[in-house]
């Protein structure tokens, strides 16, 4: 009936949708549902059965399957986590979102995410949704994941500015999660001036262990703010192009835009 209205085949919406939005329509249907179902878990004492025919799910044992494949949690594991005083529940309750969008802009096609403290995550080019989901469950799984292009607004302006060449440097807030050597190693990368690049033994030095080459490599490839954290700009010691999370032609093109030659390894 959609497609009707859009006056298109269903398989041109599916793929439109998620060209647009970055989830194919039943996705998204699922996302909201289990978002509205996150609030009838800590705002009321419905059970799950009544929460999951709230939400439009008749059958419990698929709303508990979805819930889990969404948030990481159970619906009772999910209340239980969050139960709390009253007065506080809704200071909690707000804090719970990871806000994302699809950020395309010419050539460029990635996924951006902030939660309220700041950008969180820039995935790789070209890579799916599922990219972000697994971040979001691992790193902060009592979260929820919410489309909201506008929200993102601050952000993506900033970054399409970079993208085309008219900032080298951002002024929004950042949220990076990561153990204290990560963000140690990830501070210091933050400081490499637009169109300079350090090796992964002068960031190393940088934070006064010589010795942790590897590690620090391994601190950069788990860098979830790819262009803000600019890791691109760390490069192997004889000058030649290295890994990267957002894969190799990613880094290269980066650095081409910052006016940068490299080698290939």
């Amino acid at each position: 009936m959609l497609a009707e209205m859009c006056h298109g085949s269903p398989f041109h919406l599916q793929r439109t949708f998620k060209r647009i939005i970055g989830l194919t329509p039943i996705e998204y249907i699922q996302q909201f549902r289990v978002l509205k179902a996150t609030k009838y878990l800590l705002h009321t004492n419905q059970s799950i059965k009544e929460i999951s025919t709230a939400v439009g799910i008749e059958n419990p044992e698929y709303f508990a399957t979805l819930f889990k494949k969404k948030t990481g949690f159970t619906p009772t594991e999910y209340r239980k986590k969050n139960e709390m005083k009253e007065d506080t529940i809704m200071n909690s309750y707000k804090n719970n979102y990871i806000y994302w969008t699809l950020l395309t802009h010419k050539n460029w096609r990635f996924h951006i995410a902030a939660t309220e403290n700041g950008l969180c995550f820039i995935g790789s080019q070209d890579e799916n949704f599922e990219e972000l989901n697994i971040w979001a469950r691992k790193k902060l799984p009592q979260h929820i994941l919410i489309h909201s292009p506008d929200y993102l607004q601050i952000y993506t302006q900033e970054v399409i500015e970079y993208l085309e060449n008219k900032r080298e440097t951002f002024t929004f807030p950042i949220d990076a999660y990561g153990t204290n050597f990560q963000l140690s190693v990830w501070n210091t990368v933050r400081e490499i001036p637009y169109g300079k690049t350090y090796s992964y033994t002068e960031i190393a030095e940088r934070i006064q262990k010589p010795k942790a080459v590897r590690a620090v490599a391994s601190a950069i490839a788990a860098n979830p703010l790819l262009i803000t954290i600019p890791c691109h700009r760390v490069i192997g010691k004889n000058g030649k192009l290295t890994g990267f999370r957002g894969g190799l032609e990613m880094k290269k093109k980066l650095l081409t835009l910052e006016k940068l030659q490299v080698e290939f390894i």
